[in-house]
């Protein structure tokens, strides 16, 4: 099967074969789909990081190359200069390059770029990465500072760290270890919250000290405790607390 990958910042991931369909998620620069379906100009796509699917166009797309399949990293910082050519634009954190060269240069996808500062190497806490993205507007199906949601949020982070959470929030709520109660959690234990019918609709890290970073309107910093997120602004709880789970 072949694959193809993304030399773009962005491209966004569709319900439907449509410019006006709802955005699911997006693809960052140097990660990899392959390819499921068709419609026209469309293509149904699996991405390689955590098998999710949607449509793009397939026109954003590049087809992979064998020098593609070297060890790379992934970019930590939210975002970093690159180079083509004369031109220059910036690639989000969480996108996947191969180590460059002592000048920044690499190779992707049959392209030349460069980056224009060395790529950070510093591995904080889940939580402290996601603080750099404070104040980033939310943004269903995001994942960038430039509009993430919350569990675009929170599976960067992870990425950075190593770790593949599944997209969506509700996926996530199946993985890792359960955690009985909110005493027993720890700084980068994930916080999942419900809707009245018990449906998973909110994730956000735990940063320990009653605190969570979560993505809701903005990536903001909230009071947590047993029964959920307590905005002070509005004097008021915002997200039922239904489940706690650890993957470091």
């Amino acid at each position: 099967m072949t694959t193809f990958i993304c030399l773009l910042p962005m491209i966004p991931i569709r319900k439907e074969p449509a410019h006006k369909s709802e955005q699911l998620s997006q693809l960052v620069f140097g990660e990899k789909v392959s390819i499921i379906g068709a419609d026209r100009e469309w293509v149904r796509i699996k991405t390689c990081f955590e098998s999710y699917e949607g449509w793009m166009e397939i026109n954003s797309l590049t087809e992979e190359k064998e020098e593609d399949l070297r060890p790379g990293l992934v970019i930590r910082e939210p975002f970093l200069e690159v180079e083509k050519g004369a031109g220059r634009f910036v690639i989000p954190s969480g996108s996947e390059i191969p180590q460059p060269d002592d000048r920044g240069n690499f190779q992707l996808g049959g392209s030349y770029f460069r980056a224009c500062t060395k790529p950070r190497t510093d591995l904080k806490e889940p939580f402290d990465h996601a603080g750099e993205f404070l104040r980033a507007p939310y943004l269903w199906g995001g994942r960038t500072a430039m509009g993430i949601d919350c569990s675009g949020l929170s599976q960067l982070v992870y990425k950075i760290h190593g770790i593949t959470l599944l997209r969506d929030a509700s996926q996530q709520a199946g993985m890792g270890r359960e955690i009985k109660s909110l005493d027993d959690a720890v700084p980068n234990d994930l916080l999942f919250f419900s809707d009245d019918a018990g449906a998973i609709t909110h994730v956000g890290l735990f940063m320990g000290d009653g605190k969570i970073i979560h993505a809701s309107g903005s990536v903001r910093i909230d009071r947590v405790d047993s029964r959920g997120i307590f905005r002070e602004e509005l004097n008021r709880y915002t997200h039922q607390l239904h489940a706690i789970k650890r993957l470091l």
